[in-house]
């Protein structure tokens, strides 16, 4: 069963190194993507939330 199982090791590992290869660099992307996608948003939040009418507008009710 040991012989069997070293053999299969053997026969995948040409293909396992450029898997994890392509692996892990697309996990690195996916990263940085996410923190990107999170920063984007939080830009875009934060015009949206400076977008409240000034104080001395004539249409103002106080209500923000």
């Amino acid at each position: 069963m040991l012989r069997l199982l070293f053999a299969l090791i053997q026969l995948i590992q040409p293909i396992l190194v450029p898997v994890c290869f392509v692996l892990a660099w697309g996990l690195v992307f996916t990263c940085f993507w996410t923190i990107w996608s999170a920063i984007r948003d939080t830009v875009a939040r934060a015009k949206q939330m400076h977008q409240i009418p000034c104080s001395k507008c004539r249409y103002f009710t106080n209500d923000y």
